[in-house]
C-alpha cells in the first residue's frame, strides 16, 4: 500500500512472496529481528550522480537465485536455511540525447540460518540464529600516494561505497524455559551485530535516525568520522504466566545497544533503548448469559536510553470480549505522561514528548458469515492542541463458495502542532545553553493531514486449481503546515513562532513557494522549501493462478502503479480520492511457473 512518511523511521511492509512466506517461521528467533525478507531484492539505494536530463532508475534488485532448506527432525531439531544472491542494479541516463547508466546497487549475497531444539516435557526451545551479508563493491582507485583505503579523499569514493555496507554479520541465542505444563515461561535472547564498510558509509550510520550519535546534549556516544565498522548487542528476558483460568501476568526488560545495526539483512526501528514493561490480565472463559468469553487487561511500561535519559512512559487498560453469536469487541485507552525524546529534533538536543491520551474501540460481526462487518475508531490527544482521528470500516460478501470480495473504507485527520520541518545553522547558546555548542535552529510547525484510502480484494475460484485474484487500494493524502517556528529552549517543546512580533522575526513566502526568515537576534536570513503536500495514489494487483499438475503452479500477473498530485494547499476530499485512480504510472506484466520435482 502507498504511505506518506513524515518521521524519520523506515516504514516495514510484510512479506507477500510466496517463496519467502512458505516455512519463513522457522527462519526468525525470538527476540531481534535478524532475518527481514524484504531486504532480498528491496529498491537500490544508490543513485546517479551527474546532473542528467533524465534518469530511469529500477524499482528492485533482481534475484539471480535463491534457495531454502527447512523442516523439523523426529529428534525435535528445526532447521532453516536460506541463501541468495542479487544482481547488480543500474540506473539509465541521458543529457542532451547521450544514453549511459550508472550502478546504483552492487552485487550482493545473503544468508540466513536457524537451529532451534525442542526439550523437555513441556516443549521448551533454545535456538541459535546466523545471518551474513557481502557485497562486491567497485570503489575508484586512490591516487598513489593515497594506498590505504581510509585515507581516500571524499570525491574519490564511489556512490555505493557511500550508501551500502561492505559486510554484515549478525547472531542471536534466545530460549524459551516452559514450565509446569506450559503454564509459567521464562523467555529471553542475547545477541550482536557487527557491519564494515567505507568511513562515509559507516559516518552515516553514526548519524542515522537509528541512533543519532551526533546529539550534542549527550555524552556517552560520539561520532568518529574515521570509523569502518560498527559493533552492538541486543537481548532481552521476560517471564509469563499464559496459562490459568483466570489470571496472567509478564514482565520484562528489552535492550539495544547504540551500536546495535542489523538493517542489512534484519530489520530495526531504532537502537539506543531500554525498555521495561509489565502487564496483568483476568480473562473468564466459560459462557455465560452474555458472553462466550472477555478479558481485561493492565498495562504499564517504560523506556529509557543508554545515557539514562527517560524517553517515555505508558498505562493502558483494555477490555476484549466475545458474545454468544460470535461477534467481538474492543475498547480501551492508554495515558503517556511526558518524557524528553532524543530523536524529535533528528540529531539536536533532547526535547520535551507531550502529554497524550488515547481511547480505541472496534466491533466485529461473525467472521464464519457469509456476510461479516468491522468497524474501529481511534483518538488520541494531547496538551497543546495536538489530535489523531482515524476511523476505518469493512465489509467482506461471499455470495457463493467459488466468489469472495471484501472492502475496506479508512479515513484519518491529524493536527500535530510539533511536526518537524528542517534544520538550520544558528549560533543561539543563549537559548540552548552551554552543553549545546553553538546551538541551532530546529524547526517545526503545525500540520493538518487527512489521509482517505479504500482496499478493494476480490477472489473468484473457477475451480479447485484455478483461481482469480483482485487487489485495489486508491490512496490520498494531503498535508498543510501553519505557525512555523524553532524550539525555543532544550528539554521543552516551546516553539518561537516566526512572524510573532514578540519574538523579533518576519516570515514571508516568494514566487517559488519557498519561506524566507530574518532574525533580529540572529542577523540575517535563512529559507526554507514549503512542506505541504497533496499525494494521490493508485495501485491494483491481478493475478490468475493455474496449478496445471500437482505442486506445478502458472501465474499471470497485471500490476498497476499511479500516482499524481494535487493542489498541496488544499486538502483532499473524495473528488481528488477518485482522481488518483487517472493518475500517470506503470504497468507490470509477469509470467510465473513453478515446477515441482518429486524426490523419492
Amino acid at each position: 500500500p502507498a504511505v506518506v512518511n513524515l518521521s524519520a523511521f523506515e516504514v516495514f511492509f510484510p512479506e507477500r512472496r510466496p517463496f519467502f512466506t512458505e516455512g519463513s517461521r522457522l527462519l526468525r528467533g525470538r527476540g531481534a529481528n535478524f532475518y527481514y525478507s524484504r531486504r532480498i531484492g528491496e529498491p537500490p539505494r544508490g543513485f546517479a550522480t551527474g546532473g542528467y536530463d533524465y534518469v530511469d532508475s529500477p524499482r528492485a534488485s533482481t534475484i539471480l537465485g535463491a534457495a531454502k532448506v527447512s523442516g523439523r527432525l523426529a529428534s525435535g531439531t528445526s532447521i532453516g536455511t536460506l541463501v541468495a544472491l542479487t544482481n547488480r542494479a543500474h540506473s539509465t541516463t541521458d543529457s542532451v540525447g547521450i544514453r549511459g547508466s550508472q550502478e546504483v546497487a552492487p552485487l550482493t549475497g545473503f544468508a540466513i540460518g536457524r537451529v532451534q531444539q525442542e526439550f523437555g516435557r513441556s516443549a521448551s526451545t533454545v535456538g541459535v540464529t546466523l545471518t551474513a551479508v557481502k557485497r562486491q563493491i567497485d570503489r575508484l582507485k586512490p591516487p598513489e600516494s593515497l594506498s590505504p583505503l581510509d585515507s581516500l579523499p571524499e570525491d574519490s569514493v564511489s556512490t555505493l561505497a557511500k550508501v551500502y555496507n561492505d559486510a554484515a554479520i549478525g547472531a542471536g541465542l534466545d530460549w524459551n524455559l516452559r514450565f509446569a505444563g506450559g503454564t509459567y515461561e521464562l523467555s529471553g535472547a542475547a545477541g550482536f551485530s557487527y557491519i564494515k564498510g567505507d568511513k562515509i558509509a559507516l559516518l552515516a550510520q553514526q548519524t542515522s535516525s537509528r541512533r543519532f550519535y551526533q546529539r550534542p546534549d549527550q555524552n556517552y556516544v560520539s561520532v568518529d568520522s574515521s570509523r569502518t565498522s560498527l559493533t552492538g548487542f541486543t537481548g532481552f528476558l521476560e517471564f509469563e504466566k499464559q496459562a490459568g483460568r483466570h489470571w496472567l501476568y509478564d514482565v520484562g526488560v528489552f535492550f539495544d545497544s547504540p551500536g546495535f545495526e542489523i538493517n542489512d539483512a534484519g530489520r530495526l526501528g531504532s537502537s539506543d533503548d531500554i525498555d521495561a514493561s509489565a502487564s496483568v490480565e483476568y480473562r473468564e472463559t466459560a459462557p455465560s448469559r452474555l458472553f462466550r468469553s472477555y478479558e481485561l487487561q493492565t498495562r504499564i511500561g517504560t523506556g529509557w536510553n543508554f545515557g539514562g535519559v527517560q524517553q517515555y512512559r505508558r498505562i493502558s487498560l483494555d477490555a476484549n470480549v466475545e458474545f454468544n453469536n460470535f461477534w467481538r469487541g474492543f475498547i480501551g485507552g492508554g495515558f503517556f505522561p511526558d518524557a524528553q525524546s532524543d530523536n524529535l529534533t533528528r540529531g539536536g538536543p533532547l526535547m520535551k514528548r507531550t502529554n497524550d491520551w488515547s481511547v480505541n474501540a472496534g466491533l466485529f460481526s461473525n467472521r464464519a458469515a457469509n456476510t461479516s462487518w468491522r468497524a474501529f475508531a481511534f483518538y488520541l490527544g494531547d496538551d497543546i492542541g495536538g489530535s489523531f482521528f482515524s476511523l476505518s470500516a469493512g465489509v467482506s460478501f461471499r455470495p457463493s463458495p467459488q466468489l469472495e470480495f471484501s472492502i475496506d473504507p479508512r479515513y484519518s485527520r491529524s493536527i500535530d502542532t510539533r511536526q518537524y520541518v528542517t534544520e538550520r545553522d544558528g549560533n543561539r547558546p543563549e537559548v540552548y545553553g552551554p552543553e549545546v555548542p553553538g546551538g541551532g535552529r530546529y524547526i517545526f510547525g503545525t500540520i493538518d493531514q487527512t489521509t482517505i484510502s479504500t482496499r478493494w480484494r476480490l477472489n473468484y475460484s473457477f475451480t479447485p486449481d484455478m483461481t482469480l485474484e483482485l487487489y485495489a487500494e486508491p490512496f490520498v493524502s494531503s498535508g498543510q503546515y501553519v505557525d512555523f517556528g524553532e524550539l525555543q529552549a532544550a528539554r521543552t517543546n516551546d516553539l518561537r513562532i516566526y512572524g510573532d512580533p514578540t519574538t523579533g522575526t518576519t516570515i514571508s513566502q516568494d514566487s517559488t513557494g519557498a519561506y524566507n526568515v530574518t532574525d533580529s537576534a540572529d542577523p540575517g536570513t535563512f529559507d526554507f522549501g514549503d512542506p505541504n503536500f497533496n499525494v494521490l495514489s493508485f495501485r491494483s494487483n491481478v493475478v490468475l493462478r493455474w496449478e496445471w499438475r500437482p505442486g506445478s503452479t502458472l501465474f499471470l500477473v497485471w500490476q498497476q502503479n499511479n500516482s499524481d498530485s494535487g493542489d498541496p494547499n488544499a486538502r483532499v476530499n473524495m473528488g481528488s480520492f477518485f482522481n488518483s485512480i487517472a493518475g500517470i504510472g506503470d504497468n507490470f506484466f509477469a509470467i510465473k511457473i513453478s515446477y515441482w520435482i518429486p524426490v523419492s
